[in-house]
């Protein structure tokens, strides 16, 4: 198996690479998903590593890149829902055409059985943590903690500030400051393809939430993104200083959640907690077990250590998410793909008109 590894690996740069799609293609892909989008990771089709597949129609897209020889889809499709299974089978075929497997990585339960007559087989990832805002708040016993540790906090003069796009160049570099201080923490690592990274340009378009302490230095920060389904709020990119207050994190988050609240957010999305395990009552063969508890023994494609935990402070439920295969031989190479697309994403160069208006 590891010279197996080595040798995929080693080969992975001279594979077929996906088209580079132009900018016609990525605006007609920002058109549809202003009408169709369903999710929070649509916001991340758009960005320059992805090519996208449209169907025939040109009403239906799929977001992709290419790695160890295998084309990933990122979540669903979208369009009209009577036109994703007709975009699967087309996007399936023009794989085999360039002798690419086929993946797609985080989708939702909505459209299992489309993939399921196409011959594809699934597997479950994880869960999206979601935050019920309609009765979130700082009362009762449960929120306890909460409350002391808003008082602990603000009594030693930290703040929450809320910074509008386009963030200042003075802002942004006070967020790197923290960035990097974050990315020297063991196990903290910059990923992407379904999820962004620091980037100036990138930053400079998004809204910012920040804890100050007294004195005006930035302890924590997120960046708040659009999600493709009405009522819900996410964030991105959620870092702190190595040496920032305990709970600092919480603080920000519940004070993200309250001001969401008051804006009128339903619900809010803290992303995935990867390989989170099945819920009672949940299907799941026999041979999908098998490969769950294979990829979290060997930490294969994540890294486990306490994403669940965290995000069940706040989690009222929790929504699976799938990764759609033909073959059980292209699960390592998924794992394999998405660190070699991490790592291309990180040397790429953005532009302003990448991320201008969502």
């Amino acid at each position: 198996m590891t010279a197996w590894l080595l040798t995929l690996r080693s080969n992975a740069n001279a594979r077929r690479a996906a088209p580079v799609s132009p900018p016609q293609e990525r605006l007609r892909a920002k058109q549809i998903l202003s009408l169709h989008g369903r999710a929070a990771l649509d916001f991340f089709k758009l960005w320059p590593d992805k090519s996208f597949f449209f169907n025939l129609r040109g009403d239906c897209f799929i977001a992709y890149s290419v790695a160890t020889n295998l084309a990933i889809a990122l979540g669903d499709p979208v369009g009209p829902e009577e036109e994703i299974e007709a975009a699967v089978s087309g996007f399936k075929r023009y794989c085999e055409d360039n002798g690419w497997g086929v993946t797609f990585y985080q989708t939702s339960p909505d459209f299992l059985p489309v993939y399921q007559r196409l011959g594809f087989k699934k597997l479950k990832i994880g869960d999206t943590a979601i935050v019920d805002l309609t009765g979130f708040n700082l009362e009762g016993h449960a929120m306890k903690y909460f409350r002391h540790k808003i008082r602990q906090l603000e009594h030693g003069g930290v703040r929450i500030l809320n910074y509008d796009a386009p963030v200042s160049g003075e802002t942004l570099v006070k967020l790197k400051e923290v960035s990097d201080e974050w990315l020297k923490i063991p196990g903290r690592r910059e990923r992407a393809f379904s999820l962004g990274r620091f980037d100036p340009v990138y930053l400079r378009s998004t809204p910012v939430l920040t804890a100050e302490d007294a004195g005006g230095r930035v302890l924590a920060f997120v960046n708040r993104i659009p999600s493709y389904r009405a009522g819900e709020a996410t964030v991105d990119l959620m870092r702190h200083r190595a040496d920032a207050p305990n709970g600092i994190m919480d603080y920000l988050f519940v004070k993200l959640m309250l001001r969401c609240k008051e804006e009128g957010f339903k619900r809010f999305n803290l992303g995935m907690a990867p390989m989170a395990g099945f819920r009672e009552r949940e299907e799941a063969g026999a041979a999908e077990r098998a490969v769950h508890l294979f990829f979290q023994r060997f930490n294969f494609l994540f890294s486990f250590g306490g994403v669940r935990r965290y995000k069940a402070k706040f989690a009222t439920d929790w929504e699976p998410c799938y990764v759609i295969f033909r073959s059980a031989l292209d699960l390592p190479k998924l794992g394999i793909a998405l660190n070699i697309l991490s790592k291309l994403n990180a040397r790429q160069k953005f532009s302003d008109d990448i991320f201008c208006n969502g």
